[in-house]
C-alpha cells in the first residue's frame, strides 16, 4: 500500500512555484522527516554577493530565494533514484497527505493537511 503526498513550495509573494508528488511513504513520520531534515536550518536568501560565493554557501543551508529552494527540495527528495516515487505534478490537496512550504516574516514554514483537513506544522527549529 503507498501513502501518496504532495509537496506544493509557494514563492515569496505566496504564489505557487512548483508542486511534487511522492507516491510512498508521505505521512508525516516518513516525507514530513525528510521535508524536516531538509529545511531545518536552512537560509533564505535574496542574492548572494560575489564575496561569499568563496565561503561557505555551496555547502551550509543556503537557498537564493525560494525559486531556488524549490529546484534544491526536488533534487533532495529525488536523490539518486532512477524511476518511479517522485514526480512533478499540477497542485492539488487531494491526496492523503499535503505539506504546504512557505516563507513567513522571513522564516520556512511548513503547514500539515491530511485528506485537505489542516492538521500541524512541522517543527523547523534547529536542535540547540
Amino acid at each position: 500500500m503507498t501513502t501518496h503526498a504532495t509537496v506544493l513550495v509557494k514563492d515569496e509573494a505566496g504564489q505557487p512555484l512548483v508542486n511534487i508528488y511522492q507516491h510512498y511513504d508521505g505521512y508525516p513520520s516518513g516525507l514530513g522527516e525528510q521535508l524536516t531534515k531538509f529545511l531545518t536550518g536552512r537560509r533564505v536568501t535574496n542574492g548572494v554577493a560575489a564575496a561569499s560565493l568563496t565561503s561557505d554557501v555551496y555547502t551550509a543551508n543556503y537557498s537564493n530565494g525560494m525559486g531556488e529552494l524549490a529546484a534544491q527540495l526536488v533534487r533532495y527528495l529525488k536523490g539518486d533514484s532512477p524511476a518511479g516515487g517522485v514526480y512533478l505534478a499540477p497542485a492539488t490537496d487531494e491526496d492523503e497527505w499535503h505539506y504546504t512550504v512557505r516563507l513567513v516574516d522571513g522564516a520556512l514554514t511548513v503547514e500539515v493537511a491530511h485528506w485537505g483537513e489542516p492538521k500541524d506544522r512541522l517543527d523547523l527549529t534547529p536542535a540547540s
